[in-house]
């Protein structure tokens, strides 16, 4: 997508905090116009499932990590390639 040059043409980004990052729960990214509406028709939803405060404070430190790990991620990648 980014290839193309078409991110600012995607409605929404659903990004996941899964897997990768160790923890659980997901975050919806969009124009403010989507964040308006969600707020507004999705709140009970939004509510029911709003993540805990320490799960917020494991994806911050996740990725800080990432932020830290520039070595082990070209470590890793080298050796997915080989």
């Amino acid at each position: 997508m980014q290839e193309l040059s078409l991110e600012k043409e995607v409605f929404a980004r659903v990004h996941t905090f899964g897997k990768a990052l160790g923890c659980h729960g997901a975050i919806i990214l969009g124009s403010d116009l989507l964040r308006n509406y969600l707020i507004n028709y999705a709140r009970s939803f939004i509510y029911t499932t709003a993540l805990p405060l320490h799960s917020l404070v494991a994806i911050n430190q996740a990725y800080q990590l990432l932020l830290n790990s520039e070595s082990e991620i070209v470590h890793l990648n080298s050796l997915i390639r080989d």
